[in-house]
């Protein structure tokens, strides 16, 4: 939106509102509009008014990040309370001062102001506070951003942390546990508390110590990711078996190991088969406010420095602690970093250009501070080089830099160390991270994947309905999968569909929302499953053979030689006769039990009319044990079946008859 306003006091200007970032409040003077010439060169849109409900009106709607004041009276008072009750000390108030007028110096010093600029008649000198009033913009700006960035990652990590089923740890180099995740309570019956502080080596069996030893020397020793197989004791004193990866983090600077990230699961029942793992994240730290900015000028011709009292501030003495010099200054640089100083007293002189270096400084206590400085020639002159700047302490703007680079190193090492693949999606299903883990499941690189929708790792029947799915939640909130782990199907690159565990989570990050994914590959697991059910099923038919040829023909055969002996015994009117007979007729019921034993666990007897068989003598046993009707009505002849799977068959129908008897009660069943 374009609007005419008043640009200057008393001019009108086409200016871009919408696009406004400066804000120039007070009556006209050269002060003012020589600010407002500046700030245009500068290219920024700027808009000066007199009238404080304008002024008021135009801060409230536009948030410019500068607002300078000319002069300091009862309204400009009334604006500053205003702008630090709405933006607090995001905006950076500026006083402008004629330095003709000492009592409104005196003023902006009891005001509630970042900086002030006098105006001396130095047109450059006010370009140079004008160039320090942006950074210190850019700085506060640059805060938020990193606030921002930190409290997202910091989100991302609680939720990689109170949600992954496998237990993530971090450990000095000793071993002794620094954090444990909610996991240790599932895994080990541990509250994380109970751990923090202890060795490690507390819990581990004695006959894995060597192992786990050489697996920790590794870490120490080498960067990259080790893993260990051993046996750890849990709170009940069972041990179990754990499978950890863990890589150590080290200081860039120094080499040092500041800590070991360690991902730990319960191996105990089938070591190929994985538990769910949730996405990790590092602990973050948060920002402090930025720090002052102090202004210095050096005279090259007569080797005289001098600077504000901010400067000293910077330096951790009260203003005028001592006399200002280049050797006093270089006292509290740095020894390596002595040379950046250097830079900003030689400017390039045939370009006029500014220069800009970071250094840091030693204050009087010990402390270490980390400082920025900018110069450039003062007025453009060469002869006798006179250079001023500015100095500004970014020490916590730097901490907070170090602090989110090092929970994105914790971050990155989790996402690389664990085996689970990790993938995030935006609200549009379109990936936004793709770890290696991820690559080896799908056969994808993540350059490959990134920005495309998650449907391209699912087969057509899946695909097809995974953005109903995704819009459906967004409009109602009814969660059919997040936050409810899943076996669904996926697809590779080659086309391969493969079974898969997967677990969605949402993620906040309050102006948009992510949907976090993390994945396992179950082939081998249904695999070793149907495996076991193959190998159980044989067994069963094995036992059932044995009992039907074996002890089975036995007792047949021994039946037939008691009733031999009962008839001759008979014959001769012997009392034994009667005991035989009694034998007799007890091998027979067991022969009988031995052959239902056989049936029970081979129901379908391919050399005794096989399946159709199976129903029927079903059918018979169901009418004499729970009194109903129920009929077998072979229709087309059944075609010749695997034995195997005519068993399965023979099992469905079984458990249906029993739910319709147990649950429907039912009289009649065909």
């Amino acid at each position: 939106m374009h609007k005419f306003v008043a640009s200057e006091p008393g001019e009108t200007g086409l200016i871009n509102i919408d696009a406004m970032d400066a804000l120039v409040f007070g009556s006209a003077t050269s002060s003012s509009g020589l600010v407002m010439e500046l700030l245009r060169k500068r290219h920024h849109e700027a808009v000066a008014t007199d009238n404080l409900e304008t002024a008021r009106e135009l801060f409230d709607r536009h948030r410019p990040r500068m607002v300078f004041l000319n002069g300091i009276d009862t309204d400009t008072l009334k604006l500053t309370r205003f702008i630090r009750r709405l933006e607090g000390d995001r905006v950076v108030v500026v006083g402008l001062i004629p330095d003709s007028e000492p009592d409104a110096l005196a003023n902006a010093l009891s005001a509630s102001l970042d900086d002030t600029i006098v105006f001396r008649g130095d047109d450059k000198e006010v370009d140079l506070r004008l160039a320090a009033v942006e950074r210190r913009a850019e700085r506060r700006r640059r805060a938020e951003d990193l606030q921002q960035q930190l409290r997202e990652s910091e989100t991302r990590y609680r939720l990689l942390a109170e949600h992954s089923t496998d237990m993530i740890s971090r450990h000095d180099a000793e071993g002794r546990y620094l954090y444990a995740s909610p996991a240790c309570r599932k895994l080990l019956g541990y509250e994380p508390s109970e751990l923090i502080g202890r060795a490690a080596y507390d819990f581990f069996h004695v006959d894995d110590l060597t192992a786990v030893r050489k697996s920790h020397n590794m870490v120490l020793d080498h960067p990259g990711v080790n893993s260990v197989t051993y046996r750890i004791r849990k709170k009940d004193g069972e041990y179990i078996w754990f499978e950890t990866t863990s890589r150590s983090i080290r200081n860039e600077v120094t080499g040092d190991i500041e800590s070991i990230i360690a991902v730990s699961r319960d191996v105990s029942v089938g070591r190929d088969v994985q538990e769910e793992m949730s996405r990790y994240r590092g602990e973050l730290a948060r920002t402090q406010r930025l720090g002052h900015i102090g202004t210095w000028y050096w005279d090259a011709s007569s080797n005289r420095l001098g600077w504000t009292d901010e400067v000293f501030s910077i330096l951790g003495h009260k203003p005028n602690a001592f006399a200002p010099s280049l050797a006093a200054l270089l006292e509290f640089v740095h020894p390596e970093d002595v040379d950046r100083v250097g830079e900003l007293l030689n400017p390039d002189v045939e370009t006029d250009g500014a220069v800009e270096a970071g250094f840091r400084i030693r204050r009087a206590n010990g402390e270490t501070r980390f400082v920025h400085g900018r110069a450039e020639l003062a007025n453009g002159q060469v002869a006798g080089v006179t250079v001023v700047g500015i100095l500004q302490d970014v020490t916590e703007l730097a901490v907070t830099e170090e602090a989110l680079e090092a929970r994105e190193k914790q971050y990155q090492a989790i996402l690389e160390t664990t085996v689970d693949g990790i993938i995030t999606i935006d609200e549009e299903g379109r990936i936004q991270s793709f770890n290696s883990a991820a690559e080896e499941i799908f056969g994808y690189q993540s350059d490959e994947v990134l920005e495309q929708n998650i449907k391209v790792l699912m087969p057509e029947y899946y695909a097809a309905e995974h953005d109903s799915y995704i819009k459906s939640y967004l409009d109602t909130g009814h969660r059919k999968i997040i936050g409810i782990g899943r076996e669904v199907v996926g697809r590779r690159k080659n086309g391969d569909t493969f079974p898969m565990d997967l677990a969605v989570s949402e993620v906040d990050l309050g102006n948009r929302r992510l949907f976090s994914g993390i994945v396992r590959d179950v082939s081998e697991r249904r695999q070793l499953e149907q495996q076991i059910l193959r190998i159980s099923e044989q067994e069963r038919q094995r036992i059932g053979q044995d009992l039907h040829d074996g002890l089975g023909q036995m007792l047949t055969g021994i039946g037939l030689i008691a009733k031999n002996i009962t008839n001759r015994l008979e014959a001769k009117e012997l009392e034994e006769a009667t005991d035989m007979r009694e034998i007799t007729n007890l091998i027979g019921e067991a022969d009988e039990f031995a052959r239902s034993l056989a049936r029970g666990l081979i129901p379908v007897e391919l050399d005794a009319g096989g399946l159709s068989a199976a129903f029927h003598r079903l059918a018979t046993n169901a009418q004499r044990l729970f009194d109903l009707d129920c009929t077998f009505e072979e229709v087309g002849g059944l075609p010749n079946i695997e034995n195997t799977i005519a068993t399965h068959l023979y099992r469905i129908a079984q458990e249906g008859l029993s739910n319709a008897v147990r649950h429907g009660q039912a009289s009649q069943v065909r």
